[in-house]
């Protein structure tokens, strides 16, 4: 039995951050995506031939040059993908964390534009889509939007901690 922390290897196919345990998203679409495909997900040490590969999404915290020896000479552009994701990559990256199942294929309903702006000098608008995440039998495992709800807690319980 594998536990949250240890690593999972299974060929082509793109994992969740290591902060988040490693689960394994065995959808095709997310090589469509790209995720798989050197543009968001990367190999660990692919300069080594180490196959088959476990992909990661390089953390943007982490100094350039250490990720580049981690990962290799595609982590810029994965950065600048994940930093600056599209449509449907926003979507799918809100699967992460949801759900500790595998998720085997996904569906987004696209959804009323909630913020139009920039960042970092580029035009942004945001989506509320909706993903929906299907397990191995073709059920419905969960769904869930882009924004993401906001609880204000009542005033009696601001200083609780």
């Amino acid at each position: 039995m594998v536990g949250p922390t240890d690593v999972q290897v299974i060929p082509n196919h793109a994992f969740e951050p290591r902060s988040a345990g490693l689960r394994p998203i065995e959808d095709a679409r997310l090589g469509n995506l790209e995720l798989s495909k050197g543009q968001v997900a990367l190999p660990l040490y692919p300069q080594l031939g180490t196959q088959p590969n476990g992909y990661y999404i390089p953390p943007r915290w982490v100094p350039r040059p250490y990720l580049r020896q981690m990962f290799g000479p595609g982590v810029d552009r994965a950065l600048e993908r994940y930093t600056d994701p599209d449509r449907e990559l926003r979507a799918v990256l809100q699967l992460f964390r949801r759900s500790n199942k595998i998720i085997f294929r996904y569906e987004m309903k696209q959804g009323p534009k909630v913020y139009e702006g920039t960042l970092h000098g580029k035009p942004v608008t945001l989506y509320n889509d909706t993903v929906i995440a299907y397990g191995k039998t073709g059920k419905e495992l969960f769904r869930t939007t882009v924004e993401e709800p906001v609880y204000v807690r009542p005033a009696i319980h601001a200083n609780s901690i």
